[in-house]
């Protein structure tokens, strides 16, 4: 599956992940990168699983966002991003891909001012499940870190997978290219967008990684 990416593009810890004290971290924002009302988007693609909105309690998460992304290592793995403004873009069961727009950072439940608190649970959807982010969780290229070493201890940087690309010579079959490049038939034709796994043509172009 994805690799999960932060949910917003501007990366600076303000609290880390404490294990029965702070079971999530806390991302702020600077105001030459998003402000502090920074859009908030889906870490990875998924199925929205729960969400609150217009929340007026001041307690706990205030309003949220909680997908469920699919199984990790045999697990079920979710993310959870909270005290996000009022007008949540999506509702519960809306398929949602790696990058849509969830929200806008806010300081809605139980804050003292805006910030995108993010949880990642693995296992199960019950807050015993909550694991560190930064365990699980990517910068990708295109976002901003933070200059503060000290808001940026433990991040993981991923990097994409080059795209390699082959072309089809006489004999070739989707099984014979899949084995060569150590890949599957399914990944292929989802690259490809194959329609007729059974007909390739010599010197087609085949997308392979």
């Amino acid at each position: 599956m994805q690799k999960l990416k932060y949910p917003v593009n501007y990366i600076a810890i303000t609290t880390y992940f404490k294990k029965g004290e702070h079971n999530g971290i806390d991302l702020g924002w600077n105001s030459k990168h998003g402000g502090k009302n920074q859009p908030i988007y889906a870490p990875a693609d998924g199925t929205v699983y729960a969400t609150k909105d217009k929340d007026k309690t001041k307690k706990s998460w205030g309003n949220y966002v909680k997908i469920y992304h699919g199984k990790l290592n045999g697990k079920k793995l979710y993310t959870l991003s909270g005290h996000m403004l009022d007008g949540i873009k999506v509702k519960k069961g809306k398929k949602v891909k790696q990058g849509d727009l969830l929200g806008y950072m806010g300081s809605t439940g139980n804050s003292n001012g805006p910030h995108d608190h993010y949880e990642v649970y693995l296992g199960g959807d019950g807050t015993s499940f909550r694991v560190d982010p930064e365990k699980y969780t990517y910068v990708y290229p295109k976002q901003t870190v933070s200059t503060n070493k000290s808001a940026t201890k433990g991040l993981k940087y991923y990097t994409p997978a080059k795209k390699e690309y082959y072309v089809v010579k006489k004999g070739d079959t989707l099984i014979k290219i899949a084995n060569k490049f150590n890949t599957t038939v399914e990944k292929l034709i989802k690259w490809n967008k194959i329609k007729d796994k059974n007909k390739l043509k010599a010197g087609q172009k085949l997308r392979v990684k």
